[in-house]
C-alpha cells in the first residue's frame, strides 16, 4: 500500500517511474512495481525429504493459477540461479503461497532454499503459463501422482475443494516409503471435511505386494467414480506419466499428463556440427543427447532454469537443421523455429542463434 501510494505521488514528478521503482526496491525488495517478488515467512518439514516454504508475495507475483508453475530466481554466493516449482494456494490469502521442495541429492537450489537460515530471504518470482489447467468444477477427477508430482495436483485439490459444490476427486499417490509422502495431515483434514475427496498413498518399498507400481487398468478401475466421464491428471517421472496416458487411452478417458523428468537419454550418437550464430563459433557435439548438456560438456553455458522444458529460459532460435523434441518425441525442422535446448537433441548439423 505504501509503495503504491508513493509511486502515485511521484508518477507526475520529474522522476521517471523506473527511477522511483529502483529506490522503492532499495527500501524493500517487495515494493518493486515491476518484478514479482516473495519473502520467505516460514520453513517447515513437509515429509522426510521435503520442506515447505510459506512465502509473502508482492502484487506482481500473484498472477498464477493452481496447477501451474512459477520460476524462482535467487542468488547463491553472488550467482543467480533459477528453478521452476509448483505453488500451492493458501486459503483466503491471495498475498501468500506455499512452495514444497524436495531436497534432491546434490541439488544446489533445493538445499539452499530449504535451509533454516533462508527464512526472511526474498526471491524473484515469475509466473509461467504452463502446467495443468483448471478442470471443469463438476467433472470427476482421478489424480495420479508419483514423488514430487504431488505438488501441482495438490494445488488443484486445494483450489477445487474451496469452490462451491466441487465434483468428486480421487488421488492415488505413489512414493517409495510412507515418510516421503507430503501433505498427509492436510489430506486427512480435507477428507474429513469434504466427502467428495478421497486419497490413497501407495508406498512401493514397504514389502506389501499390494503396494505396487502403476501397471494396468485394474489399478485404476476401482477408483473411477464415473467410468465414462472421469478426467485423469497425472504427474511424476516420465515412465510413470507415459504409463498413465496409455492406461487412460485403454479406458477411453481424457488424460493430461506432465512429467518432471525427461525420457531416459539415448546413447550419444554420431557427431554433428553446430554453428553458434551470435558468437560466431563452430562446435561439434554428439547427437542423441540434450543439446544443453552437450554444449555444457564442451564449456559453453547457455542460460537455463528448470532443465525440463517448462520455464523456457534456455529457448533459442533454430536457424536451420533438424532436432528432436524429447518431451513429445517429434522431429522439428522449421527454419527460425523456437528450440528448448534442455529437451531437444540434434539430428543433423545445426545453426543456432546463440
Amino acid at each position: 500500500m505504501f509503495a503504491s501510494s508513493l509511486l502515485r505521488l511521484t508518477s507526475d514528478s520529474i522522476f521517471p517511474a523506473p527511477v522511483v521503482n529502483y529506490w522503492l526496491e532499495q527500501l524493500n525488495p517487495l515494493w518493486s512495481t515491476e518484478q514479482g517478488r516473495g519473502r520467505v515467512l516460514e520453513i517447515h518439514p513437509a515429509a522426510s525429504d521435503s520442506m515447505s516454504l510459506l512465502i509473502k508475495l508482492n502484487r506482481q507475483a500473484r498472477h498464477w493459477q493452481p496447477g501451474q508453475h512459477v520460476q524462482v530466481r535467487t542468488w547463491v554466493d553472488g550467482i543467480a540461479h533459477s528453478r521452476t516449482y509448483s505453488p500451492i494456494p493458501v486459503p483466503g490469502r491471495r498475498d501468500q503461497m506455499m512452495l514444497t521442495i524436495r531436497k534432491t541429492p546434490g541439488g544446489l537450489m533445493s538445499h539452499w532454499l530449504t535451509a533454516p537460515e533462508r527464512q526472511g530471504n526474498w526471491m524473484d518470482l515469475t509466473p509461467l503459463q504452463s502446467g495443468f489447467e483448471r478442470p471443469h468444477q463438476q467433472q470427476p477427477l482421478l489424480l495420479l501422482a508419483a514423488g514430487s508430482g504431488i505438488t501441482p495436483l495438490f494445488s488443484l485439490i486445494m483450489d477445487r475443494l474451496h469452490q462451491l459444490n466441487p465434483g468428486p476427486i480421487t488421488l492415488l499417490y505413489w512414493v517409495q516409503r510412507h515418510e516421503q509422502a507430503c501433505f498427509t495431515s492436510h489430506m486427512e483434514r480435507l477428507r474429513a471435511r469434504h466427502p467428495c475427496f478421497n486419497y490413497q498413498i501407495i508406498a512401493t518399498q514397504t514389502g506389501n505386494p499390494q503396494n505396487k507400481h502403476l501397471e494396468s487398468v485394474e489399478d485404476l478401475m476401482p477408483h473411477l467414480t464415473d467410468p465414462r466421464n472421469t478426467q485423469i491428471l497425472a504427474c511424476g517421472p516420465h515412465a510413470f506419466t507415459e504409463c498413465a496416458k496409455k492406461l487412460a487411452q485403454q479406458l477411453n478417458l481424457p488424460c493430461f499428463a506432465e512429467s518432471f523428468s525427461l525420457p531416459k537419454p539415448a546413447q550419444a550418437g554420431a557427431p554433428v556440427q553446430v554453428f553458434l550464430k551470435r558468437s560466431q563459433r563452430q562446435v561439434v557435439i554428439p547427437s542423441g543427447i540434450p543439446i544443453l548438456s552437450a554444449l555444457e560438456a564442451i564449456g559453453i553455458h547457455p542460460a537455463y532454469g528448470c532443465r525440463q522444458g517448462v520455464c523456457h529460459t534456455c529457448t533459442c532460435t533454430r536457424v536451420s537443421g533438424i532436432t528432436t523434441d524429447l518431451l513429445h518425441q517429434r522431429m522439428e525442422h522449421e527454419a527460425d523455429g523456437a528450440l528448448r535446448l534442455c529437451v531437444s537433441t540434434a539430428e543433423s548439423d545445426l545453426v543456432l542463434d546463440l
